[in-house]
């Protein structure tokens, strides 16, 4: 079966522009992973593109297709917007039977044999909600032209779709047929006349609803890869998105819509990615040197060799062989940056002053009067004495902790007799500072200072600093009461028997007894969030 993929940039800066995904990186990480994956199950993968798709996915990253066409150049004449035209030109193109899979899908083993010798196939039939109804409606509200062949009741809470993350089958002449229905809807209106964000859920019409509709009319069978209809609104987070979930849950996962935009699986898939096919890592990471302060591989030329250096760092620190820890080289950017004023310590100084005077002593002055301002100033403090000792650890360290973290998944997906024997030890370089408000929501990515400081409330709160290599320097991470006690015993070596006999004495003695299943769930989730960011390490008995 020929597998295919669209790229199309629509006009965008692919090295800047993040396509709807959590970063640019992000979005070429997504690009290179589903490929791969692809590649590893099949032999004919073929990719479709325009001129600056080819530069950057071929020319710099060199992903491996079979084939690469570049034919989506006349569509630069259409809105950025309307991204599911290029979908629909690919499968327009198609004359032998095909499987077409989106840049955000990612599979861990081939499709079954009746999905490939199936007429039309689709990921999953989709039921409409107030979700799509409410787009919907605002989208007929511009169109000046539904064509005849476009008879559906848009003002129907229940319109029916089919979720196009995969899309294809034998019977690829139906594609052309569906193409030219599609770009007669399209090109039949006033696009110049219709917002960005009406056109996005334009897409939806033109691509999934009318896809469906046709499909419908004709008596055409369509087979999907989920074998239950979801609604429009109804994917979950652990059944589409959730990287800790494959191979052992999961074979095939979709981050539909805000799922590109979640910290958490975006920051998983590159870790995925790194494991996987470092060398395609690096080559990513190395278009922007920004995200990667200290590491002194030489991205470009990855080789052989350096993909054994990776492989063999890995294996030493699952075998407790710890990298030793040194110090960088040069000063880290992250130290340099702390000891001046901060934005964190500026945004919160201006706020409650109205204006900042760059010299330190005035602001100490102040912060006697001002008990935020204070506070703010002893945490600022505190972070950078912790990143003296982070600029004490050597790359090889971080490199090995972070491939090694996605070793750890298998844990969760285990039989209960089998988790209760593994051993969890805290990470070392992990430090904790306690404090009197949460200021990780202050430093959160579009997060709004202003407002979140209006709702800061004292109280006593424990944050976890933990070293980063790649994207940030570090980051900052809310513990509660429950993880810090986590992390207090395994200071040392601790089996998950043991250590829940310990968290045993944090719990009223009968709702253990009663709710023990409960109180189990929630030990597994607190230690599934510890291990997410890299604040422990599963040891093997």
């Amino acid at each position: 079966m020929k597998i295919v993929q669209t790229f199309w940039s629509g006009g965008g800066d692919i090295l800047k522009d993040s396509f709807g995904w959590y970063s640019s990186q992000h979005h070429l990480l997504a690009w290179a992973l589903s490929c791969l994956n692809l590649k590893n199950h099949y032999e004919d993968v073929e990719l479709y593109t325009d001129t600056n798709g080819h530069e950057v996915l071929i020319n710099q990253l060199k992903l491996p297709y079979t084939k690469v066409w570049v034919v989506l150049d006349e569509l630069q004449k259409y809105p950025k917007e309307l991204w599911g035209l290029a979908k629909v030109k690919t499968y327009s193109l198609q004359n032998e039977p095909f499987i077409h899979i989106d840049s955000d899908a990612f599979i861990w083993s081939a499709f079954g044999e009746n999905f490939h010798e199936a007429s039309l196939v689709a990921q999953n039939f989709e039921k409409g909600t107030d979700y799509y109804n409410n787009k919907f409606k605002e989208v007929k509200k511009y169109l000046k032209y539904i064509p005849d062949h476009f008879n559906i009741d848009i003002d129907d809470k229940a319109v029916c779709s089919c979720n196009a993350g995969v899309i294809g089958g034998k019977d690829f002449n139906f594609f052309k047929k569906y193409a030219a229905y599609v770009f007669d809807f399209v090109d039949g209106n006033d696009l110049n006349s219709i917002p960005g964000h009406v056109l996005t859920n334009f897409n939806i019409l033109f691509e999934q609803v009318l896809f469906y509709d046709i499909a419908e009319r004709e008596g055409k069978q369509i087979t999907c890869l989920f074998d239950r209809t979801i609604d429009d609104c109804g994917y979950k987070y652990d059944e589409i998105a959730d990287f800790t979930s494959v191979p052992y849950v999961n074979t095939y996962l979709h981050l539909i819509g805000p799922n590109k935009r979640n910290q958490i699986a975006c920051d998983l898939l590159s870790r995925v990615l790194l494991k996987e096919f470092p060398e395609y890592f690096f080559k990513i990471i190395s278009l922007s040197k920004a995200s990667c302060r200290h590491f002194n591989f030489n991205f470009s030329n990855f080789n052989e060799v350096q993909k054994e250096k990776v492989e063999s760092l890995a294996l030493k620190f699952k075998n407790g062989q710890v990298p030793k820890i040194e110090p960088y080289k040069n000063v880290s950017a992250s130290l340099k940056c702390i000891t001046a004023i901060t934005p964190l310590l500026t945004k919160v100084f201006e706020l409650q002053e109205g204006s900042l005077d760059v010299n330190s002593q005035s602001i100490q002055e102040i912060s006697n009067k001002n008990f935020l301002i204070k506070e703010a100033l002893k945490y600022e403090n505190s972070v950078k004495e912790v990143l003296k000792e982070f600029d004490k650890i050597s790359d090889d360290y971080l490199l090995a902790r972070d491939i090694c973290s996605v070793n750890y998944f298998y844990f969760f997906h285990s039989p209960r007799e089998v988790q209760l024997k593994k051993i969890f030890i805290k990470d070392p370089l992990v430090k904790k500072i306690d404090t009197v408000y949460d200021w990780t929501s202050l430093r959160l990515k579009n997060s709004s200072i202003e407002s979140e400081i209006k709702t800061l409330s004292e109280k006593s709160v424990t944050i976890a600093c933990i070293p980063e290599l790649f994207f940030s320097d570090y980051k900052e991470v809310l513990i509660e009461d429950l993880d810090s006690n986590i992390l207090i015993i395994l200071e040392e070596a601790t089996t998950l028997s043991d250590l829940l006999k310990r968290l045993e004495e944090c719990f009223d003695q009968e709702d253990i007894q009663t709710n023990y299943d409960s109180f189990y769930k929630l030990v597994i989730l607190k230690i599934k969030f510890l291990v997410y960011h890299k604040c422990i390490k599963v040891l093997e008995p």
